[in-house]
């Protein structure tokens, strides 16, 4: 009855701090905002040369990205040399299989340089999740070597979601300087 009681205690604070953050930076990331999209830890950064249209700038990456396994990436220009980038969500895609991503991205445009810039900073979530689960084998392991197989198991899932946004990245930016290229050799 004690366990019963226990399970409708009030949660514990860092729990609801947890909690609070993982909503907040759910609705910056689904809807795209500037604020969340700009700054925070970068764990990627990549600057290619690409020759981009001048307006309308998100509906052009849409359609140049490159298929992909994962579902395709959203785009929102926040002015005219800033564009936040975010994994859909793949709810149309019921049978696709999907990730949690590492990372948000935003690409910054140098139009005089004629270059693309792109970003991937850690989520808040991510950055916060990862060293409570961490923590959490260490503490419910009976002595810390047993916590070594829970310890590489979420090392090896963060290290394998990385993988998947870099790769994904990297292939957005090869296909944007592709485009530069095609656009440098067909002009007259």
């Amino acid at each position: 009855m004690d366990k019963l009681v226990n399970a409708f205690a009030a949660p514990e604070p860092l729990f609801l701090i947890v909690l609070g953050i993982l909503i907040a930076e759910s609705a910056a990331w689904f809807t795209l905002q500037r604020w969340y999209f700009n700054d925070g830890l970068p764990l990627f950064q990549r600057e290619v040369k690409a020759q981009l249209p001048k307006n309308d700038i998100d509906q052009w990456l849409q359609s140049i990205q490159p298929k992909s396994f994962w579902g395709e990436f959203h785009f929102k220009a926040f002015d005219a040399g800033l564009v936040g980038i975010r994994e859909s969500l793949g709810l149309h895609h019921v049978w696709r299989p999907s990730y949690t991503p590492l990372m948000r991205a935003v690409l910054l445009i140098d139009r005089t340089r004629g270059t693309v810039k792109l970003t991937g900073y850690a989520n808040y979530s991510a950055l916060l999740l990862i060293p409570l689960l961490l923590l959490a084998s260490l503490q419910k392991a009976i002595s810390p070597l047993a916590a070594i197989p829970a310890l590489l198991i979420i090392g090896g899932i963060a290290v394998g979601l990385y993988t998947i946004q870099h790769h994904r990245y990297e292939r957005l930016l090869a296909a944007l300087a592709e485009q530069g290229r095609l656009k440098t050799v067909s002009a007259p």
